[in-house]
């Protein structure tokens, strides 16, 4: 972290789980700082997307996440991420410039 507290690039908090892409692209699921960052095969950082919601924001935006703790691809190289305390999958495409979310807390299910 800076001395402000924000997050380096690089910098991961709590990574729970990996995916690797058919180049050796690696995918860390960067749960403390509700991001996805992706790396090259020689563990270059390449990109990083999505931020924690801003509190007491419902429905979450899409590209947002609250602790992801899954990844997945798949044959088509979409990234399916579980978006845990959103209660959601999301999808993006491989280059992560659309995304698809779907899901709805159990709570919010009953009624």
């Amino acid at each position: 972290m800076k001395p402000d507290f924000s997050i380096t690039n690089g910098e991961l908090n709590a990574p729970r789980n990996i995916a690797i892409g058919i180049d050796g692209s690696i995918y860390v699921v960067d749960s403390g700082n509700s991001r996805i960052v992706k790396y090259n095969a020689r563990r270059e950082m390449l990109s990083s997307w999505g931020n924690r919601i801003p509190e007491g924001q419902l429905p979450p935006a899409e590209g947002t996440f609250n602790e992801p703790w899954g990844i997945a691809l798949d044959d088509s190289g979409n990234v399916l991420i579980a978006d845990t305390w959103n209660h959601r999958i999301q999808k993006f495409d491989r280059k992560v410039s659309s995304c698809l979310s779907g899901g709805n807390p159990a709570w919010q299910a009953m009624g």
